[in-house]
C-alpha cells in the first residue's frame, strides 16, 4: 500500500452482526469516508468461530478490506486493527463497532479537529435516531475540557493518533468475547494508558455533535452482563493508576449500585453482587 493513509477505521464485528447491521454500518462508513476522502481506508475484522473461507465475499468497495478470523473477542480484533494501522502507516485510527452510526456532521467534526489538538471526541448518544442534519455552524461550537475515561468510556468516540498508541494494546482478558473472563472494561483500561502515556488532559468536543448507539435494554441486562468486569476494572485501575480522584470514582461506582438496590431497580441486587465479586476477584 503506497498511498498516504490519514485514517484507518477499524471495524470489529461478528458475522451475525454483519448480517443484521450491514446496511446501516456501510452508510456510517460512507459518511466517514466521504469526509476523509481517499486517504481513508476501512479494515473490517469479521469474527465467527465457525467461519468458512468462502463466508461472505470480499468487499466490492476498494477502500474496505475484510479480514475473517475465528477468534471471538473485541479486544483481540481491535489489536489487529492497531497492527494494521501501523503496517499501512496510518496517521489516525478510529474504532467502529457494528451498531454505531456516524452522521456526516459528526464525521466532518472529526475531520475539522484532527490537526487542531490531540484526540478529538464526540458524544455517544443512546438512540435509534440518525442525525440527518447538514454541516452547519454547530460544528464551530467546540469546547475543550478534561476527560475522565470512566465517564467517557467508549473508545470509538475518540480519534486516536497511531504514533501515540505506542505499545499500548487492549487487554484480551477484558471485553465482549467467547473466551474473555471480564465482559467489559477494555475501553477504559486502554484509554487510561493512552492518556497517561501521552500526558493528555484536555480534549476538544462539541455538545451538538453525536454518534448514535441503539438504546440499552430497560431491564438493565447489559448492566448485569458488564457488572463483573466493571468491578475487576476498578481493581485494576486502583492498582496501576493510584489517585484520590480514582478512589472517589470507585466509591461513587459502588454507591450507584447500592442506590439501585434501595429503589429496587431491575437486576439491581445481582448487579451489585457481581460488581463486588469482580472487585474482590472471586
Amino acid at each position: 500500500m503506497n498511498k498516504k493513509i490519514e485514517l484507518l477505521i477499524g471495524v470489529t464485528v461478528t458475522a451475525k452482526d454483519w448480517t443484521f447491521c450491514k446496511d446501516k454500518l456501510l452508510q456510517s462508513l460512507i459518511n466517514l469516508h466521504s469526509v476523509f476522502g481517499d486517504e481513508c481506508i476501512v479494515y473490517v475484522v469479521l469474527q465467527d468461530e465457525n467461519i468458512k473461507d468462502d463466508f461472505f465475499p470480499e468487499s466490492d468497495i476498494d477502500w474496505i478490506i475484510i479480514r475473517k478470523i475465528k477468534y471471538m473477542g473485541v479486544s483481540n480484533a481491535r489489536n489487529l486493527c492497531i497492527e494494521k494501522s501501523i503496517e499501512c502507516g496510518a496517521k489516525h485510527i478510529l474504532f467502529h463497532d457494528a451498531t454505531i452510526y456516524w452522521s456526516y456532521t459528526a464525521a466532518q467534526f472529526m475531520f475539522d479537529q484532527k490537526t487542531k489538538i490531540e484526540t478529538p471526541k464526540v458524544h455517544l448518544c443512546f438512540s435509534d435516531s440518525h442525525d440527518s442534519r447538514k454541516v452547519t455552524d454547530l460544528l464551530t461550537d467546540v469546547e475543550v475540557r478534561q476527560i475522565n475515561p470512566i465517564y467517557n468510556t467508549y473508545v470509538g468516540s475518540y480519534l486516536l493518533r497511531v504514533s501515540n498508541i505506542k505499545n499500548n494494546r487492549f487487554n484480551n482478558n477484558y471485553g465482549p468475547g467467547s473466551k474473555t473472563q471480564y465482559k467489559s472494561g477494555e475501553d477504559v483500561l486502554f484509554l487510561f494508558d493512552y492518556f497517561k502515556d501521552n500526558n493528555l488532559v484536555v480534549i476538544p468536543r462539541s455538545n451538538n455533535v453525536v454518534i448514535y448507539h441503539p438504546p440499552r435494554p430497560s431491564d438493565y441486562s447489559k448492566h448485569l452482563l458488564y457488572a463483573y468486569g466493571q468491578g475487576a476494572l476498578f481493581r485494576e485501575l486502583l492498582k496501576n493508576h493510584k489517585s484520590g480522584k480514582l478512589l472517589l470514582d470507585c466509591l461513587l461506582f459502588f454507591g450507584n449500585a447500592f442506590a439501585r438496590c434501595f429503589f429496587f431497580k431491575k437486576n439491581a441486587f445481582s448487579i451489585l453482587l457481581n460488581r463486588l465479586k469482580g472487585f474482590i476477584g472471586v
